[in-house]
């Protein structure tokens, strides 16, 4: 079966995205239909950041090393596990804003302040997902067992290290 985390990646991205927005414009043009809005995508995109997350953490047992990547993936895994961390955070929040009317303002600005930070954390995970597969060819057939990149050795890590520049140039055929 093929590895599911890049397919699933895109749901959490989406929902807390229109969580941010949501938030965000909120804080300007108060309506409760926003802010239901914003509400219901953050607890949608925290659930599917969850899956995602257990779902990366099976993908980088099964992928093949690519010795260059090591970095860039403790880093994906890092920014990933902030992301949920902070959407799990805004989400406790938003159950228990509504038994604290009297702090509401607070509680919103907080809100607002916590979707930039969820907005600032996806693009870096994003970023550092995508330069593990366009640059690394990490989970694709390029480093696979029997693929251009593959690093052979003794052990799943022993191989010499590659740099982003001994990589050919893939195209679209390569990415099947």
């Amino acid at each position: 079966m093929q590895n599911p985390h890049p397919l699933l990646v895109h749901f959490p991205i989406a929902f807390l995205v229109a969580f941010a927005g949501g938030a965000l414009l909120s804080l300007v043009l108060p309506h409760p239909g926003i802010e239901r809005f914003a509400r219901t995508c953050l607890f949608v995109g925290t659930a599917a950041a969850a899956v995602v997350v257990v779902s990366g953490f099976l993908a980088e047992q099964s992928v093949a090393r690519v010795a260059a990547a090591a970095e860039p993936i403790a880093e994906h895994r890092l920014f990933g596990y902030g992301t949920l961390i902070t959407a799990a955070a805004l989400t406790a929040l938003a159950v228990i804003a509504p038994r604290h009317p009297a702090r509401a303002g607070a509680l919103k600005m907080i809100q607002g302040a916590g979707a930039v930070v969820v907005l600032a954390l996806l693009f870096l995970t994003a970023h550092e997902g995508g330069e593990l597969v366009h640059e690394f060819g990490v989970g694709t057939a390029l480093t696979a067992p029997g693929g251009p990149l593959h690093e052979t050795g003794g052990g799943r890590d022993s191989a010499a290290p590659r740099t982003p520049g001994d990589a050919p140039a893939p195209s679209g055929k390569d990415f099947r």
